[in-house]
């Protein structure tokens, strides 16, 4: 699920986020400490947008702003108001592959196909070649296994893949879709404005 402080005007974001990145020199400290184990930056993002009424996942929320940040570092750590639109992050849906180091035990069934002129031939000769390295259970099919216990030694990040993005984002209020269609430009530009100092004054209390 999207974040829902995309909602938020970019005039309000810049307010919330510019005194969360005091003390980092460029976004890759603020991302890494914002998402990793170290929870104390995102109880500080939490607390500061509380008030919004939009905090509903942390992690959801962090990486919204860790992504807003990687492509809007200049503008967000300048005190100085926003001269440009902000670089809104898409939201998409990512494959993850999981590498996991781990040592099984159990049996394993496997199906090797071999000539002889009798099944009991056939057994005694398959066994010998085994013995020897001329026949190699690997080489042919495993059928079926029972793992009765696992050791697991590692489990690390392999790879992260786009699946797709997503489409159509859901507005924060339900037929708000129509009134924005129903008003002019100039109306439009009025709402933002009404909009983002509703928002500012209501952080203040």
């Amino acid at each position: 699920m999207a974040s829902r402080l995309e909602n938020l005007p970019d005039k309000v974001l810049h307010r919330l986020i510019n005194p969360m990145l005091d003390g980092y020199n460029n976004p890759i400290g603020y991302v890494r400490d914002l998402l990793d184990d170290n929870d104390s930056e995102r109880e500080i993002l939490e607390d500061k947008f509380k008030p919004t009424g939009l905090v509903d996942d942390i992690f959801e929320d962090a990486d919204f702003i860790a992504a807003l940040c990687k492509e809007n570092w200049d503008a967000l750590k300048s005190t100085e108001p926003l001269t440009q639109p902000l670089e809104r992050p898409k939201f998409g849906k990512y494959k993850v592959e999981v590498k996991v180091s781990i040592s099984k035990y159990g049996n394993e069934w496997w199906n090797v196909n071999t000539e002889s002129y009798s099944r009991e031939n056939c057994e005694i000769i398959s066994r010998t070649k085994m013995s020897n390295g001329e026949l190699d259970y690997w080489e042919g099919n495993m059928v079926d296994e029972d793992i009765h216990d696992s050791d697991t030694h590692d489990v690390e990040i392999y790879d992260v893949t786009l699946i797709k993005e997503s489409k159509n984002k859901k507005p924060l209020v339900e037929g708000v879709s129509n009134i924005i269609e129903s008003k002019s430009l100039d109306d439009l530009f009025k709402m933002r404005h009404l909009i983002e100092e509703e928002i500012l004054l209501r952080l203040k209390k």
